[in-house]
């Protein structure tokens, strides 16, 4: 039996992924496949962007996805059991 649950949370708030893991485990809830779907694009050409949304987009892309791993890897290694 697969149980899939979905978890709405904006990532490109930093403490949003420990928000989820810590929701999770309060729960007794052991995640076998962590899927890093979040992400986001631009419509602007790099010039016509600011720093800041550049930036934005990073931190979505890359730092949520790291913290997202960073959490969830640990138990997974433990328990031998897992992926990403």
């Amino acid at each position: 039996k697969i149980e899939v649950m979905t978890i709405v949370k904006d990532l490109s708030r930093a403490q949003s992924p420990e928000e989820i893991f810590e929701e999770l485990t309060s729960q007794n809830i052991f995640v076998d496949a962590l899927v890093n779907d979040a992400g986001m694009g631009k419509v602007a050409t790099f010039l016509d962007s600011t720093i800041e949304r550049e930036i934005a987009t990073v931190k979505l892309n890359v730092e949520a996805v790291i913290r997202l791993t960073r959490l969830f890897l640990e138990p997974m290694v433990r328990r031998n059991q897992g992926q990403i």
